[in-house]
């Protein structure tokens, strides 16, 4: 049969199909195309359009039209068949039929039209195709489920199975819907009214956990065709152009480009009809003649702006945007709306003067292919009227969403402004941004694989290799360093900053080494890159850290750039200058250009009145001290001036003294200006700071000029070490060396006392230094038996501490008398039998000739006093809590500083139900753990909470932290079975667990029990973020000395008579061997009931399904006299909350403090 042929087209007209009846469903499809006027009239047409999907390019049936041959594909054939009726023709628009595909000019002009086709049919027919075995039975459930509003045996996978079809997937179908006024969706023979499908859906609440890419296609097409029947059945436009007047261009691509298309163009020429704005105007309209690299670069120009220079490819979907621009926030967090609309509510963090730094603000944002995340930037580019939302992904910045729309009003100077009002007032664009849009990606792409394809990118772009090119990508790293900072990340502003600086410096060597007749930096491009990098760098601060990251590194030619531009004499916020940072760190190159030019002042103070000198003193930087010491301009004695500074007054002498800086010292006394008997604030002298730290090279250098008293006694503010010689401070500190060379000036006195009545050999002896002790004693002029204030000898204190040696060197003085007692009634065989050490006990007895019976009366001899053991107040251990959750801070950001470039695991991804858990209960206010996973700073907060919770359930909820199994329950059993009062059964606890944590295998298990403790905290946080392999074992060590020093707590509380006690506010359950089985239960008993102005108990809060949540630190005390009577009293360090339902109008509860 002759194939059919085409006739032109009257303009305004377009072809209807009548499809001729038919009883026999396999006969032949017979069909008449006929024009049709349709500009004619604004109402719509007794005509239906088709909706449906064109399949493979085989056209493999044929049907008749007109008379003549056309062939047609499988998908469009079953649906022909489908559609006929048996008796009643029927008059429909099908694009592949109806519009001359073989003709580009017609074929754009019908495309152009097709929004205005759609919308004047009667009805539009979404074709899903042929029937499957599940699909009639998945719209019955649909049907029924809209019908009787019940979800109830409705077949899920049936369901996902009809909407994973073609059809879903394709982006003309929503213009087709969109434009609709009544849809009816068909598959095979099965049909089920638009709405009633959509409304189905909506009740069934389809899981889409298994299939997360189908969400957002389902949804933005069912919620288009549940508008059809809203829709006026006229149709009106504004101007000669037809459009739907949906949303702005900008939105609908960002909504839908995800979409496929049989061409690329179609991703753009989709949605024109759908637009509220008029792209034609920027020369968008539907032209096939046009490459997709063309048609991509007018769409991104016209939605953001005609400022920004645009590259493009015709074989792919993705564009680079390079332009200026500046930062106005941060998301912190996304609500995505659950019901029918496709929006999401973005809370914005801004940090920009432009609208109003640290306020937040709640922006209505539509659905868009690309989940927006906390983390994410919203950014302004120059020329745009919407910002944009970009993520850094390594090199570029990944495009988001092309522009948000803002809201009407944002808070600023207390009252709302305009954004217009914001666009007006921006002066300066200060960054350059270079942005990919990428349709490519795919939405389980992860971070990694994206930054190696954009990296690949740069690198092809790259391939000539030339100066511009290098110094190209130097300005793209600098420029996402730059804007790092703005937003605070200072940890990857640095990292980016360096990786430029270090590049930077390359490239100008480079420069510097070419041929100087074709020297690149004379070049006008090389040359303005240069200096556009330059002017960048001094435009972070004031170029202050470019500058000091520069010299740190050692980047001389970029230094030198960089002076060249800047003033000389600028001030940080500390009133700090480029010599002063310099001096401090020992730049000796920066120095050294600085000190050459002639305007800056070597002796400028910063706000803590320290001159560079007195910087470059307290660090040991020699080289730096000489250049300014030979500037002649200097004072070598200049002292601070701070008021408020602790040490303040010193002088860089003193400095350079108290650190040990010999080479310092040397070259300050070389001078012979610096003045010896300078003092600081606290009334310690050069030879005393340096006596205090050890420094025997510095000591012996001040004792070389003739010119100091070795043995002046200190005025401190601290009564205890009032009154001490630089010889009492060397024996307490325990540095022999200083100690030699101090009795060798033969000028110090032995026998001198501090205010407490200790001399140097008591201070010795207490701290346990034999060779000290020896040495002191060997000079025949110290008196071993000399008792301080307290009645103490050098024997009892030695005694007391355990020091065998030290004992045994003052009993061979044959000079002590071993039973004389202090103030307080006790010996040195009393101390050392009270603290388990039975070495000194029999060394004691031996020399002492007791009787057995003897010791024993004199062990058991009641004291005199009530401090049996070493009792330490409240205080002591709200001091040793902070000290220990400090530590672990620190620890934390060690941790999380090595892998802050990395992407932490969300709980999803975790796969330990344990470590959530533990996740979980570390928010007080219930919020979202993946959003403090998600920053690199607020995941720290999180980190610590989870270490502090952990230490506190394996280390602090012990009997006594150490002992195995066997022995701690032997304990438990033997303390119920004694008779007496309370407080002897304490003291009984307290002394018994007091010897026991000394004993070896005690301490050998407790390292044990600590360092699987350690480890397991350490599992638990790689679990979340894996550091470098490289770096464990250095973390896991550090992190056994934060465990240690909780152990060393815990144990000393166990050990107490007063009986410190680390206890949770939920009730925790243990098991028959005394070991932690849970803290679940709610015991609102341990909890104080206060608050602001509540009138509810916590026992009527837990009626209301409040719930307690813990913060690091609790911490039950047992106060009262020294036998642990009293009051109990419950201290929570830091906090303690009682979170309230949200139904109540009751406040948060806080409990302690």
């Amino acid at each position: 049969m002759t194939p059919y042929l085409y006739s032109p087209l009257p303009e305004g007209s377009i072809r209807l199909l009548r499809i001729t009846p038919h009883p026999d469903k396999n006969s032949p499809v017979q069909c008449e195309l006929f024009d049709f006027a349709l500009s004619d009239s604004e109402s719509t047409y007794p005509y239906e359009a088709l909706s449906y999907v064109w399949g493979s390019a085989e056209k493999p049936f044929s049907i008749v039209v007109n008379g003549l041959d056309f062939l047609v594909g499988t998908n469009l054939h079953a649906a022909l068949v489908h559609l006929r009726h048996g008796s009643l023709e029927r008059i429909i628009w099908i694009d592949a039929i109806c519009i001359n595909q073989g003709d580009t000019l017609e074929k754009g002009q019908q495309v152009q039209s097709m929004a205005e086709i759609y919308a004047k049919a009667s009805c539009v027919i979404v074709w899903l195709g042929s029937a499957s075995t599940t699909s009639n039975q998945a719209l019955d459930n649909i049907r029924e489920a809209a019908l009787r509003n019940s979800t109830e045996g409705r077949d899920q996978k049936g369901i996902f199975q009809l909407l994973q079809r073609p059809w879903f997937q394709r982006i003309w179908v929503l213009q087709e819907v969109a434009a609709a006024r009544y849809v009816l969706i068909k598959c095979g023979s099965s049909e089920i009214d638009g709405y009633a499908f959509c409304s189905g859906l909506n009740i069934i609440e389809l899981s889409y956990r298994t299939y997360p890419s189908l969400q957002p296609l389902v949804r933005s097409v069912t919620y288009l065709i549940r508008g059809a029947i809203f829709r006026p059945r006229h149709v009106t436009t504004k101007s000669s152009r037809f459009s739907l007047d949906i949303r702005p261009l900008s939105e609908l691509v960002e909504m839908y480009h995800t979409r496929k298309a049989t061409e690329r163009h179609d991703k753009v020429y989709a949605l024109l009809g759908m637009s509220s704005d008029n792209p034609s105007e920027a020369g968008l309209y539907v032209d096939y003649t046009i490459p997709w690299s063309q048609v991509f670069h007018r769409l991104v120009r016209y939605v953001l702006s005609q400022s920004v220079s645009v590259k493009t490819w015709s074989d792919r979907e993705l564009a680079v945007i390079d332009g200026k621009g500046l930062v106005l926030g941060e998301v912190s967090s996304v609500q995505r709306d659950p019901a029918w609309e496709d929006s999401q509510e973005v809370t914005i963090a801004w940090k920009n003067a432009y609208v109003e730094a640290g306020r937040m603000s709640s922006w209505a944002v539509q659905a868009s292919a690309k989940n927006i995340q906390a983390g994410d930037i919203v950014c302004l580019l120059q020329g745009a009227s919407r910002p944009t939302i970009i993520r850094l992904c390594h090199p570029y910045w990944a495009v988001i969403m092309i522009t948000v729309p803002p809201a009407d009003a944002i808070a600023r100077d207390g009252k709302g402004i305009e954004w217009s009002e914001i666009l007006q007032s921006v002066a300066r664009f200060s960054h350059s941004f270079v942005l990919v849009w990428d349709w490519e990606m795919r939405p389980n792409e992860s971070l990694g694989d994206q930054e190696r394809k954009y990296e690949e990118l740069m690198v092809k772009e790259m391939q000539k290799g030339s100066m511009t090119d290098k110094l190209y990508i130097i300005a793209i790293l600098a420029n996402i360093g730059f804007v790092l900072q703005d937003l605070e990340r200072h940890a990857e502003a640095e990292e980016y900053v360096r990786r430029s600086l270090r590049s930077f410096e390359k490239a100008l060597k480079d420069v510097e080494n070419s041929n100087p007749a074709s020297n690149p930096r004379n070049g006008p491009k090389t040359g303005a890159y240069i200096a556009a990098i330059t002017e960048a760098l001094l435009g972070v601060e004031g170029g202050w850290l470019p500058l000091r990251w520069a010299s740190e590194d050692g980047y001389d030619l970029t230094i030198k750039l960089m002076l060249e531009n800047v003033n000389p004499n600028m001030k940080n916020e500390a009133g700090r200058t480029p010599l002063s940072w310099a001096s401090s760190h020992g730049y000796e190159a920066l120095v050294n250009l600085l000190l050459g030019i002639e305007i800056v002042d070597p002796d400028a103070r910063d706000e803590k009145g320290w001159t560079p000198l007195l910087w470059a003193a307290s660090k040991g930087h020699e080289t730096v001290v000489k250049l300014l010491l030979d500037t002649k301009k200097v004072d070598p004695n200049a002292k601070e001036k701070s008021d408020d500074t602790r040490r303040t007054r010193r002088t860089p002498l003193l400095l350079a003294a108290e650190g040990g800086h010999e080479a310092v010292v040397r070259m300050l006394l070389d001078t012979n200006a610096v003045d010896l008997s300078a003092t600081a604030e606290t009334g310690e002298a050069s030879l005393l700071w340096a006596v205090k730290n050890g420094h025997a090279g510095v000591v012996q250098l001040l004792l070389q000029t003739g010119k100091i008293v070795p043995d002046a006694a200190e005025e401190s503010e601290i009564e205890d070490e009032s009154g001490r010689t630089p010889l009492m401070w060397a024996a307490n500190n325990q540095h022999h060396d200083v100690v030699k060379l101090l009795l060798d000036t033969g000028k110090v006195n032995l026998e001198t006392r501090d205010k407490c009545r200790r001399t140097a050999l008591s201070l010795a002896a207490e701290n346990g230094n034999d060779e000290i002790v020896k040495l002191l004693l060997s000079t025949g002029k110290a008196n071993p038996d000399a008792a301080d204030k307290d009645g103490r000898t050098p024997l009892r204190l030695a005694a007391e501490g355990g020091f065998e040696k030290v004992v045994e060197l003052l009993l061979d003085t044959n000079k002590v008398n071993a039973s004389l007692k202090d103030n307080r009634g006790r010996t040195p065989l009393s101390s050392a039998a009270k603290n388990g050490h039975e070495a000194i006990v029999s060394m004691l007895a031996e020399r002492n000739e007791l009787s057995f019976q003897d010791l024993q009366r004199q062990i058991l001899a009641p004291p005199k006093h009530e401090d049996f053991l070493n009792i330490r107040d409240e205080d002591y251990f709200d001091h040793r809590c902070q000290q220990l959750f400090s530590k672990v801070q620190q620890w934390i950001l060690r941790f999380s500083k090595f892998s802050d470039m990395r992407a932490a695991r969300l709980t999803s991804e975790i796969g330990d139900e344990q470590i959530v858990d533990r996740l979980d209960n570390s928010i007080l206010d219930g919020s979202d753990v993946d959003t403090y996973l998600c920053d690199r700073v607020r995941r720290r907060d999180l980190f610590t909470s989870v270490t502090m919770s952990m230490l506190w359930e394996f280390v602090f909820t012990r009997y006594l932290f150490g002992l195995d199994r066997e022995t701690r329950q032997k304990l438990k059993s033997l303390e119920k079975q004694l008779v007496g009062p309370p407080s002897a059964i304490r003291r009984w606890r307290a002394t018994t667990l007091t010897l026991l944590s000394n004993r070896d295998s005690v301490q050998n298990q407790r390292d044990h029990d600590a360092r699987a403790v350690s480890e397991t905290i350490f599992q638990t946080l790689c679990a979340i973020l894996p550091p470098p392999s490289n770096l464990e074992s250095q973390l896991v060590s550090s992190l056994s000395q934060v465990t240690k020093e909780a152990v060393e707590v815990s144990v000393e509380m166990r050990s107490q008579k007063a009986e410190y006690m680390m206890l949770p506010p939920l009730q925790p359950e243990y098991d028959v061997n005394g070991d932690l089985v849970s803290s679940v239960s709610f015991n609102a008993a341990l909890m104080n009931e206060r608050g602001d102005n509540s009138d509810l108990t916590n026992e009527e809060y837990e009626a209301q399904d409040s719930k307690v949540r813990i913060m690091l630190f609790p911490l039950v005390v047992k106060k009262g006299g020294d036998y642990g009577d009293g009051d109990d009293e419950i201290v929570v360090y830091p906090a303690q909350v009682l979170v309230v339902p949200k139904r109540s109008e009751k406040k948060i509860v806080e409990v302690g403090s």
